[in-house]
């Protein structure tokens, strides 16, 4: 079977590690050959290195803006040469640059576009409406993702991020993570994600700044892609070293694993894979409420989710965990059991591969 992606990036981000990730598996199956696209000259070093070299990743970069219709024709050529038997999409500018080649060759498009659970959906020409209409299929990869983008059911499935965990098995020791960055403090308290609007960092910084009257022997890390100066102004000079704000950073695993606890203040969210690597690497999670969260973190059982923009009551749960280490190891074992049995790399390799079985061309 033939399979063609279509993304805009291969950069660091959730959706992305999640197609490697499946590439990486059904790329060594004796049944399938694998294309990747892109539309802008971004890769990730880690990727270059984790996919199989039969996979083929084509570029066709955007000339002088972003809507380029140059990117129309030059997709529907390599449909045409290629002749794929299942075109899979994932996010709304390739769905959109898909669907001539989609009608022309008749080729069905399957589209992994709903990574979240937005309370407010865009509306327009580049509405996700309009590539869902011509899609196939939709993959989300949370029931909040369908209930928010409100796809009719008969057209849409689930299919939940998958942890492999073969990630963890050479990861360093608490010890050199902590001399690497400089930590010196007992305890480490972690949040994993993107300077960005729809993330909370506020509310993070805030509450850790509680939490350090109790517990002073505390580091709190702030880690991910864009700039988080803005964040630094925040923290009170009495706390200044208590805080670390990086930049996206590699051996992602390693640095979880020093974690006692890991947190996510968010505004919307899809199945985090931030929460997915804490819970496989052990860690307690506290997070806020909304989108799939909940269905990958139980509360009072693998973590605690807590209102969003709460500072005080994201303090309560980090201090109650801080205060009991047999709930902190009890909520981490629970959450790394659920890993492996509902969020597993394998079940989401499968559930794939049945979606693309089910609506392969016929020749």
């Amino acid at each position: 079977m033939k399979l063609l992606f279509f993304i805009e990036t291969l950069r660091s981000g959730g959706k992305e590690r999640r197609l490697v990730e499946l590439i990486k598996i059904i790329s060594t199956m004796p049944d399938f050959v694998c294309k990747i696209i892109i539309i802008d000259d971004v890769i990730y070093h880690n990727y270059k290195k984790q996919l199989p070299s039969n996979v083929d990743i084509i570029i066709l970069k955007r000339k002088y803006f972003r809507k380029d219709i140059s990117i129309f024709f030059k997709f529907y050529k390599i449909c045409s040469k290629f002749s794929p038997d299942i075109i899979h999409v994932w996010g709304n500018m390739p769905a959109i640059y898909a669907i001539p080649a989609k009608l022309l060759c008749n080729i069905p498009m399957i589209n992994s576009q709903i990574t979240d659970a937005p309370e407010n959906i865009p509306k327009g020409m580049l509405s996700p409406n309009i590539a869902f209409k011509f899609s196939d299929h939709i993959i989300a990869n949370s029931y909040a993702g369908i209930k928010a983008y409100k796809v009719p059911a008969n057209k849409c499935s689930v299919v939940y991020n998958g942890f492999n965990f073969s990630r963890i098995n050479n990861i360093k020791s608490t010890e050199q993570v902590k001399k690497q960055f400089g930590i010196i403090t007992k305890n480490v308290i972690g949040m994993i994600a993107s300077y960005s609007p729809l993330k909370d960092y506020n509310t993070y910084i805030n509450a850790g700044m509680i939490v350090l009257n109790e517990f002073p022997d505390t580091t709190f890390l702030c880690m991910g892609d864009g700039d988080y100066s803005q964040y630094q102004k925040i923290v009170s000079p009495v706390y200044s070293t208590n805080f670390i704000l990086l930049g996206k950073q590699t051996d992602i695993e390693s640095i979880i694993n020093m974690f006692d606890i890991g947190v996510l203040a968010t505004y919307t969210e899809g199945i985090s894979n931030s929460i997915l690597e804490y819970m496989a690497l052990e860690k307690p999670v506290v997070a806020t409420e909304g989108g799939g969260t909940a269905e990958l973190v139980i509360n009072n059982e693998t973590g605690f989710l807590v209102p969003q923009k709460n500072e005080k009551i994201m303090a309560e749960k980090i201090l109650l965990l801080l205060r009991d280490n047999g709930k902190r190891n009890l909520m981490g074992q629970k959450g790394k059991a659920r890993v492996k049995t509902e969020f597993s790399i394998e079940k989401m390799i499968n559930r794939h591969i049945e979606i693309y079985l089910k609506f392969k061309r016929l020749r």
